[in-house]
């Protein structure tokens, strides 16, 4: 995806409180547990490009700082108007989840455990 489309989607994650980067939406990240939690998770980019490193292209940048990454393609679920939608729902306080059965993001209302670790940040 070029820059000018993925600037949307690049706009609307960094609008998010939970330091989410362009990887919590992409179809190229692979998540590995590596401590029980989903809060504790190593990513690894399976990017085909990224895969074949003879190619000699560039590792995207570090997008947990807002940099932007010329890998990113969004999931089938991580439309724009879903990635609102989170955006919505964080805005008022509350986590948002995909709903399997919905098909759908809903809002969820944190546990006293993501209000004291500071996992969830009410903007209003």
């Amino acid at each position: 995806m070029n820059k000018e489309k993925r600037h949307p989607y690049h706009e609307l994650i960094n609008m998010m409180p939970c330091g989410y980067g362009l990887c919590n939406f992409c179809k190229f990240a692979d998540w590995e547990d590596i401590g029980g939690s989903c809060c504790e998770a190593d990513l690894n980019c399976t990017h085909p490009i990224i895969m074949k490193e003879k190619y000699g292209f560039p590792e995207p940048c570090d997008v947990w700082s807002g940099s932007d990454c010329w890998c990113f393609r969004p999931l089938k679920k991580a439309t724009l108007q879903n990635l609102g939608i989170i955006v919505g729902i964080m805005y008022q306080g509350f986590n948002a989840h995909w709903s399997k059965s919905k098909q759908e993001y809903i809002a969820i209302k944190p546990s006293k455990n993501d209000i004291e670790n500071d996992l969830v940040k009410a903007i209003v």
